[in-house]
């Protein structure tokens, strides 16, 4: 049997009300010669079932479930369909995201032109309730930025891409070892950062975005970011992203600041806003986080200060200060096609 030229990976846990559209998108393509494996991660309504009649009515179509030596989660799942994949470009698409007709047809042509790239990266738009009820992107780039203003776009969680927005040479993504299994939030975040550590050679396509982001409170994967669970995890994910890249992060004195403010706003900012001082407090004395417990217990101090509107009235330039750190430097979802 001959390998199909894309790979399309959906994790899917309980998206019967959307998961028909999505599919219906990549049955739509222009170009045919793909396959679309569709993990279930242990759904309990009809997803696997949805999944099924795709696969039986075409062969291109793949219904699989999440073994159980695969974490939970949509990492593993996302993990397990990349293992099962037959085709040397990979393709990772969410359950309730959508992609143009042409999709596939455009990546196939640049793909031929330009063959000798690890990450292809294509631009991303943002839907409510169908493709063009919004003009606004997910974000921009220029195809110009250096590798290190990439890693630091993405500590000020200014993600310049959307999962759906890279095609993977799969024998670059075997060598990031994949989305880490560990992972609960960020994990798009997470594996391209890693991505970029490795020093992929990336070609940019700055055309109009041809895949579309869901952002409505019914169909959305993420629904709430504002909960004690969420601020946890996403602290947990920024430890591990240290681990992994300490020796870099902590060499290169730009991306060791950016480090700093992604470390203090997820340790202090975020667990301050829920007045949760006892997870503060620890992350005070942890000893993983690239800056001395001194420093963050300045900083806890400042960021305490800055909490009553009459202390921070008296210090301006402290509150400045805290005011820069507690907002990131992004454009994420704050764009639109005119910009």
């Amino acid at each position: 049997m001959n390998k199909p030229y894309f790979s399309i990976i959906i994790p899917a846990y309980n998206r019967e009300h959307c998961l028909a559209e999505t599919l219906n998108a990549v049955k739509n393509q222009e170009f045919k010669d793909w396959e679309c494996l569709i993990v279930d991660d242990g759904s309990c309504d009809r997803t696997h079932v949805i999944a099924n009649v795709f696969a039986a009515e075409d062969s291109r179509f793949k219904s699989l479930i999440r073994p159980e030596n695969y974490n939970k989660g949509g990492n593993d799942a996302r993990n397990y369909g990349a293992s099962r994949a037959r085709s040397e470009y990979l393709v990772f698409l969410d359950s309730d995201d959508l992609i143009a007709e042409s999709f596939l047809e455009k990546r196939y042509h640049l793909l031929l032109k330009q063959p000798n790239y690890d990450l292809y990266v294509f631009k991303t738009s943002v839907f409510f309730n169908q493709p063009g009820d919004s003009d606004l992107l997910w974000n921009d780039f220029t195809g110009s930025e250096t590798r290190d203003e990439l890693i630091i776009r993405f500590f000020e969680q200014d993600m310049p891409w959307h999962t759906m927005g890279v095609v993977w040479k799969k024998e670059f993504y075997e060598r990031t070892d994949g989305w880490d299994k560990e992972s609960f939030v960020y994990q798009d975040w997470e594996i391209h950062l890693n991505a970029l550590f490795k020093y992929p050679r990336i070609h940019f396509d700055c055309s109009k975005p041809d895949s579309f982001y869901r952002i409505n409170q019914v169909d959305g994967v993420t629904k709430n970011t504002n909960t004690t669970f969420f601020y946890q995890s996403s602290l947990k994910e920024v430890r591990l992203m240290y681990l992994k890249n300490q020796q870099e992060i902590t060499q290169n004195s730009k991306l060791h600041e950016a480090f700093i403010r992604l470390v203090l706003r997820h340790s202090l900012i975020k667990t301050l806003d829920k007045k949760d001082y006892r997870t503060a407090l620890v992350q005070v004395i942890k000893n993983w986080k690239p800056l001395s417990p001194v420093t963050h217990l300045e900083w806890f101090m400042k960021i305490a200060w800055c909490k009553s509107y009459k202390l921070r009235s008296m210090t301006p330039n402290l509150y400045s200060e805290v005011k820069d750190l507690k907002f990131p430097r992004t454009t994420h979802l704050k764009l639109s096609f005119q910009n």
